[in-house]
């Protein structure tokens, strides 16, 4: 499983990894208040600080949202189809100030709920079973009722 990164108001990075080109990028940024382990049962239901919205998604060059912090000159510059960083990225004045997963004590077919996905975005439309649908209920996944 992937490293979680959590931050409180400061952006923390995953490890690095490269793309298929050769060029070395940072894997994932969070800005939650509190820390979160991958497929814990640990409840994460809302965050008051912003949350990029790329849920995966990234740039015409292979970057994701970090990328774009503290260079505000790039933002929208590199974006593709599934890629905004004006309205995706945090750094870009888009993401999403609170979140609040929908949930309310369903599972996936492991037995996971909505907290268990910060981390494992690439999960999201795995697992769902007749009652859990991750990209609907669950922040990380786009899902979720935001403010």
């Amino acid at each position: 499983s992937l490293p979680s990164q959590t931050a409180s108001l400061e952006m923390t990075t995953a490890p690095v990894s490269t793309t298929p080109n050769g060029t070395a990028r940072p894997t994932n940024t969070t800005f939650l208040a509190s820390t979160t382990t991958p497929w814990s049962t640990q409840e994460t239901t809302t965050s008051t600080q912003c949350e990029d919205l790329n849920s995966g998604a990234e740039d015409l060059l292979g970057f994701n949202c970090s990328f774009y912090v503290g260079k505000p000159a790039l933002c929208n510059s590199l974006d593709d189809q599934d890629f905004s960083a004006g309205s995706m990225c945090c750094a870009c004045g888009g993401g999403s100030i609170g979140c609040t997963n929908l949930d309310n004590g369903a599972k996936n077919l492991l037995g996971f709920d909505c907290s268990n996905y910060k981390g494992n975005e690439f999960l999201c439309s795995f697992y769902d079973d007749k009652d859990f649908t991750a990209t609907s209920m669950c922040c990380p996944c786009g899902g979720g009722l935001r403010a």
